[in-house]
């Protein structure tokens, strides 16, 4: 397998899927829902279409984390789901569709504060004891020693290489915190964030997320994707759905 689609028909229309041994940056202002992204794209590839995948969460324990993906899967409020207070459909739907998850080839580790050379380890042996053929990290301003905009591109250099060497998709959640968008819009530019000085020199695709609403733009509850081929030279963009109640992200 080269070429892993994404399961969002408007990213697959501009990159045409994901090649093994990509390294792919999912970046955006805190609150964007790189996450919920990241989620679902892995909610694609490993429910749907049974590709083995891993998901480290430095940020987030396994139990919130695993409420995520049933709330996701299920479709069913992520409240109700917390406090048990389901409807009847929402206890049928659940029951239909929890073993679709517990039976999909997706292993998550949420150990915190991991250095950087135990996180490489671990990838590789889930991809050694499981055959993973794609990793998203959440996110990679927790790796230890790694908590700074300058050592940055020590994170990405290492894992880009690791990407090549397992044959592997890496995808890697980053924060930007400095940047210069006009307050009435806060449309992305690439070019405005000093992190993508680092980004753009190891990333092979990096997504942009910016959701207008959050800036009382409109109530759209939609999500745009800038997409880039070099961290700093947009090549298109894709609009998806994002669903509050359960976090996730739908072709629009």
């Amino acid at each position: 397998m080269n070429t892993i689609k994404t399961g969002f028909s408007a990213i697959d229309e501009v990159i045409g899927g994901f090649n093994t041994s990509e390294l792919v940056v999912i970046a955006g202002r805190p609150g964007m829902r790189k996450t919920s992204l990241a989620l679902s794209i892995v909610r694609n590839l490993a429910i749907d279409e049974k590709i083995p995948c891993a998901y480290f969460s430095l940020k987030m324990n396994n139990v919130k984390l695993v409420n995520r993906l049933i709330s996701n899967v299920c479709n069913i409020s992520g409240s109700n789901l917390m406090s048990g207070k389901l409807s009847h459909e929402e206890w049928e739907r659940l029951d239909r569709n929890i073993n679709i998850l517990l039976d999909s080839p997706l292993y998550l580790d949420d150990s915190p504060a991991l250095q950087l050379e135990d996180l490489n380890d671990r990838i590789r042996k889930f991809v050694k004891e499981h055959g993973v053929k794609l990793v998203a990290i959440d996110y990679i301003g927790l790796i230890e020693y790694a908590t700074r905009r300058l050592e940055l591109d020590v994170v990405l250099n290492s894992l880009k290489i690791l990407a090549s060497e397992l044959n592997i998709v890496i995808i890697a959640l980053t924060n930007l915190y400095i940047g210069n968008e006009t307050p009435e819009t806060r449309i992305p530019d690439m070019a405005d964030h000093d992190e993508f000085k680092a980004i753009r020199q190891y990333a092979d695709w990096t997504f942009f997320i910016y959701r207008s609403e959050l800036y009382g733009n409109d109530n759209s509850n939609t999500c745009r994707v800038v997409i880039s081929k070099d961290g700093q030279t947009p090549l298109g963009s894709a609009t998806l759905k994002y669903q509050w109640y359960t976090r996730r992200f739908d072709n629009n």
